[in-house]
């Protein structure tokens, strides 16, 4: 009984080095749009999202003007039934911006 469970210890043991020695997979290169963004403000714009937001109502993408951003979040406005509602949307969560003319 003890053997098996020192072969149990040992094998759990290779395991945690072998995951340990493993290189780390490199996050796929994405752009830095908290110093891009600036220019958009003012303008209307279409942001795509790299996930959904259900809670903000954002599944893929949102068209609207771009009113405000800093390093962390970007704040748009949408018209929603004819009403203007301003959206708070994080900048890591952007994959990519196109102006509209």
């Amino acid at each position: 009984m003890i053997e098996v469970l020192l072969t149990v210890i040992a094998c759990q043991l290779a395991y945690i080095i072998h995951k340990i020695n493993q290189p780390h997979k490199k996050e796929k290169t994405s752009m830095d749009y908290s110093k891009v963004m600036p220019q958009y403000i003012g303008k209307e714009c279409e942001l795509t999202l790299k996930e959904t937001l259900c809670a903000i109502d954002i599944f893929y993408s949102v068209t609207g003007k771009i009113v405000d951003c800093d390093d962390i979040w970007v704040m748009i406005e949408v018209t929603y039934k004819k009403k203007p509602v301003q959206k708070m949307i994080r900048i890591s969560n952007i994959g990519s911006v196109k102006e509209i003319k």
